[in-house]
């Protein structure tokens, strides 16, 4: 009971009567002291609703987001989105005016909730709260230094990071003594331990009391109040933080008040924009905007979880305000009217724009825990403040002063419009009122204000409508000390980029014999993005690729990658793989591929099916193991039937989280196309269905390595055609061949006219387009083999006639891979070829001797080339002696009979010449081997030391050429 009474308090509104301005920091600061609860009494009265895991992102924040945590919020830090908060204000220190000592610090030095964030490594500053009493305060220095101190020793025992001073009240009376505190408090916080000085600034500071110039250096940053310029004791309802200025006769907005802390002198990057996660409502005298407020009690604070619970059912139907961008829910109460005004998602990301159009810092939440059970908010500041953000493709775009009150004097600021994937933007202009030759706005094509701005415009005139020929255009407007006008208004059109990239395998050399550098033609009307290549071979019935040389292509005609069933039942059938247990809710059929390059894409072509409500199939990929239950360390995506939904999934020490939904358009038993993406270096995971781009998440700690790939199921039927695994590539790659365990093509072609591998090439760009292309290779790394010999005649003949016939016997060569031409010449002792080449295809070929020099030497050499420009063994015959018409034996010895053999030798060869010839054997360079004079009838000589080549054979009479062949 007693924790059902503290979460009514807790949202209990706060009543007030008209009365001197009081802040709602102030308000709920005095309601929840009031209460008597201490900050550790929340954790039991508090009851965080219950929500969804985050599906994290990793989208990192741009600018500063920094939240006020109340101590009454307790509890509840267990549904912040750590990801997105940089800063994390613990609220607070209440100073006691008359000894600097706290009234109480609310537990800040052992409060879960500080411990919390300084684990999600946000930045943690103590907010320190003075509301009355300050002249006591600022005129006594041993109360601010006791309290200068008693920060610093908070900060060093808690290991926190800074300050934020929010003194409210204070009356300009204390202008110098404020100014010189806090030049003292940031004097000791840099030089005691580098911490951080923030200070709170009023949404509109009446009195003048900041001395911006003289603070300014001892402050690391400020946080503007943007909120209640509509507060408790308004006697008009409005909105608590306009954007722009809601009446002509009241135009305080946020707008108008960053400009005037800039002018005063306060750098952008100093500046934190706090905006409320609250709204206020009153009661009052009509439905209409605006309308007057009834007597008090009138005014009531409600917080955003308070709308979004809508108990009531009064907060249904908003009033949209476009000259605040608020909204207003009104509905009748006891004869009069109730319009409550506040700033939801859609209102906060318009404030958020604000933010990046002003450069500033960042913005501040009052109050961190008002949006508990809602995950809205935290979504609108991950689309609009990290790096996940992306221009809309149109817009309307307004002066500061927004669609109805004028622009304010000393504004200075610059944009950029960059919509992701535009080519071209167009421009219309529905409003343009400046100060002639004062105020002037300048639009540059491009992301920079650099350069002969495209237009450069002051006065009425209305521009006319320009199509920039650039995805983005920067945007600069600048007024002078004076005069305000009404404005500009301009809408802006994108043209997105629907054109695919381009990309070709350039034409290769004809065969892949060893290694082949692989050209790529890739292109782009706008920016391309990534590209990847994957090299398929086949082994003369089975496609697939070497996953040793990092790539992947299964077209499950059998279980070529040795896939282990983990669990449920595969089975390969019609060309296709199966699951069919509809019954196990993770099944895992597994195989290893080594997942060690930057990037990767996924394809198959799969369908799912079944007969349940709950029907969901997928692939987990980057695995540590496979045979685990949800693969130890992995990705998997998860395509859900029944729900139409894509999601995505991580898996930590075998436990998976769900990280991202998206919608997916799937229909059971239809084949589609799936490609995922994982990029290592941003932790990148995108999903495309039929070349439509689904969606992606962002892993802050990707991981980068993988061992396996993996199928699942869950209470559905699976088929697969084919899963394919590209590999990042540049604009050129190597393919190899070869009996090698990592080379892309293992495989020689089974034919000339056939392809042995494939190189498949794939690209995408940066609106998520893809283009692809494949080519054809052609490999035979192999040499053709023979049979047979090369002879004249059969059996061998050594001497023939000049103008006779014989026929010769040669070597019959083959090559299946890539065929062969086969030929034979007729060289002389000295090596040259005297007649031919000729083309034979049979292996006895009638030749006449005619044309040849007589009483010389000669001899048949064949060989061949196959199609991929790789030769045969050369053979060649013994030789013979060619004895010219109508010559003798005697004759050409002159009565010594001189004869070598064989010839062309191997190694050894014999010598028939008379007993005491002098001899010698020479190289073709004359230079002396052998020498000695023959003491029998044959003298055999051995060669073996000695190089392939001619050499000769000389007497005293005779030189005779003798061929070493190999």
């Amino acid at each position: 009971m007693r924790n059902l009474f503290i979460y009514v308090l807790f949202w209990l509104p706060f009543a007030a009567w008209a009365q001197p301005f009081r802040s709602v920091m102030q308000e709920e600061s005095e309601h929840y002291r009031d209460l008597g609860y201490s900050a550790m009494d929340y954790y039991q009265l508090n009851s965080p609703a219950a929500m969804p895991v985050w599906e994290r992102a990793a989208c990192t924040p741009q600018k500063t987001i920094l939240g006020w945590h109340p101590y009454w919020g307790n509890g509840l830090e267990v549904n912040y989105d750590w990801d997105l908060l940089t800063d994390l204000v613990y609220f607070s220190y209440e100073v006691n005016p008359y000894t600097g000592q706290p009234n109480s610090t609310y537990n800040f030095l052992t409060v879960p909730s500080v411990t919390t964030a300084l684990a999600n490594n946000a930045r943690v500053h103590l907010c320190v709260t003075l509301f009355a009493d300050h002249a006591t305060f600022f005129s006594n220095a041993a109360a601010k230094t006791t309290l200068v101190n008693n920060l610093v020793s908070l900060l060093q025992a808690r290991g926190a990071h800074g300050i934020n001073i929010d003194f409210e009240g204070v009356p300009v009376s204390q202008k110098a003594a404020f100014t010189a505190f806090l030049q003292q408090l940031g004097t000791a916080l840099h030089n005691v331990g580098n911490y951080q000085l923030s200070v709170c600034l009023y949404a509109v500071d009446w009195s003048d009391l900041f001395e911006e110039p003289l603070i300014e250096p001892y402050v690391d940053f400020f946080t503007l109040m943007g909120y209640d310029y509509y507060y408790s004791g308004s006697t008009q309802a409005g909105p608590t933080d306009p954007l722009y200025g809601f009446t002509a006769s009241y135009d305080r907005s946020l707008s108008r008040s960053v400009t005037y802390y800039l002018d005063q002198g306060i750098p952008e990057q100093k500046l934190v924009l706090g905006l409320p996660y609250y709204g206020r409502e009153w009661n009052t005298v009509s439905a209409s905007v605006p309308s007057n407020v009834t007597a008090s009690p009138s005014s009531a604070s409600r917080t955003y979880a308070y709308v979004k619970t809508n108990a009531s059912g009064n907060y249904t139907n908003p009033q949209l305000n476009a000259t605040a961008a608020s909204r207003a829910y009104i509905y009748p109460n006891a004869g009069a009217y109730r319009q409550c005004f506040i700033s939801e998602e859609a209102e906060l990301k318009q404030r958020y724009t604000f933010v990046k159009q002003r450069n500033l810092r960042g913005v501040g939440i009052w109050a961190l825990s008002y949006d508990d059970g809602y995950t809205q908010l935290w979504d609108a500041l991950r689309s609009e403040l990290t790096d996940c953000h992306a221009d809309p493709c149109s817009d309307t775009l307004y002066d500061m002063g927004g669609p109805a009150v004028n622009y304010y004097d000393d504004e200075d600021y610059t944009f950029t419009i960059a919509p992701p994937g535009a080519v071209s933007i167009q421009l219309y202009w529905d409003q343009f009122d400046l100060e002639s030759g004062y105020d002037s706005l300048y639009i540059y094509a491009g992301n920079q204000a650099q350069g002969v701005p495209l237009l450069a415009w002051s006065g009425t005139t209305l521009p006319a409508a320009m199509n920039i020929s650039s995805g983005a255009f920067t945007l600069r407007f600048r007024s002078d000390g004076s005069t305000r006008r009404p404005g500009w208004r301009l809408r802006y059109y994108c043209v997105a980029d629907t054109t695919p990239p381009f990309t070709q395998v350039l034409p290769q050399q004809s065969w892949l014999t060893d290694s082949m550098q692989v050209q790529f033609s890739d292109s782009d009307n706008v920016q391309l993005a990534r590209r990847y290549w994957l090299v398929s071979d086949l082994d003369g019935t089975l496609v697939s690729a070497n996953r040793n040389a990092g790539f992947f292509e299964e077209h499950f005609d059998t279980n070529v990658y040795n896939w282990q069933n983990y669990s449920g039942t595969w089975n390969y059938t019609g060309g296709e793989l199966q699951q069919s247990d509809e019954t196990n809710g993770n099944t895992n059929y597994y195989t290893f591929f080594n997942q060690s390059d930057p990037s990767y894409i996924y394809e198959l072509e799969a369908a799912g099916s079944g007969n349940g409500s709950n029907r969901r199939f997928g692939v987990h990929f980057m695995c540590e193991e496979g045979a685990y239950a949800n693969r130890k360390n992995s990705y998997f995506v998860w395509f859900r039937i029944d729900d139409q939904q894509l999601q995505f999934y991580k898996v930590v020490n075998d436990t998976f989280q769900l990280m991202k939904t998206v919608s997916c358009n799937l229909q059971a038993g239809l084949y589609s196309r799936f490609r995922i993406e994982f990029v290592k270096q941003s932790g990148r995971i995108a999903v495309w269905k039929d070349e439509q781009y689904l969606g992606e998440w962002l892993d802050p700690q990707p991981y980068t390595t993988g061992s396996y790939v993996s199928l699942r199921t869950g209470n559905a039927r699976m088929h697969i055609r084919y899963l394919r695994i590209y590999k990042n590539r540049t604009a050129s790659a190597y393919i190899h061949t070869g009996p090698g365990a990592t080379v892309e093509c293992r495989y020689q072609n089974s034919s000339p006219s056939s392809f042995a591998a494939r190189v498949y090439s794939l690209v995408n760009d940066a609106a998520d387009l893809f283009a692809a292309a494949d080519s054809g290779i052609r490999v035979d790394y192999t040499k053709p083999s023979y049979s047979g010999a090369c002879t004249e005649d059969l059996p061998d003949r050594d001497t023939l006639y000049a103008g006779s016939s014989v026929a010769l016997h040669l070597p019959l060569f083959s090559d299946i891979h890539s065929g062969c031409a086969a030929e034979y010449s007729i060289l002389d002792t000295a090596g040259n070829t005297v007649a031919g080449p000729f083309l034979y295809t049979d292996p006895i070929v009638n030749y006449t001797l005619s044309g040849l020099m007589g009483n010389s030497y000669y001899y048949t050499r064949a060989y061949a080339e196959n199609g991929a420009g790789l030769y045969a063994d050369t053979l060649t015959s013994d030789g013979f002696y060619l004895r010219a018409a109508g010559s003798s034996e005697v004759e050409m010895y002159t009565g010594i009979p001189l004869r070598v053999f064989p010839n062309p030798f191997r190694e050894v060869f014999t010598v028939q010449m008379p007993a005491g010839e002098h001899f010698v054997i020479t190289d073709i360079s004359g230079r002396r081997l052998f020498s000695g004079v023959s003491g029998a009838d044959l003298l055999q000589i051995d060669m073996r030391i000695y190089k392939s080549g001619m050499y000769y054979l000389r007497t005293e009479k005779y030189t005779i050429p003798i061929l070493k062949s190999d």
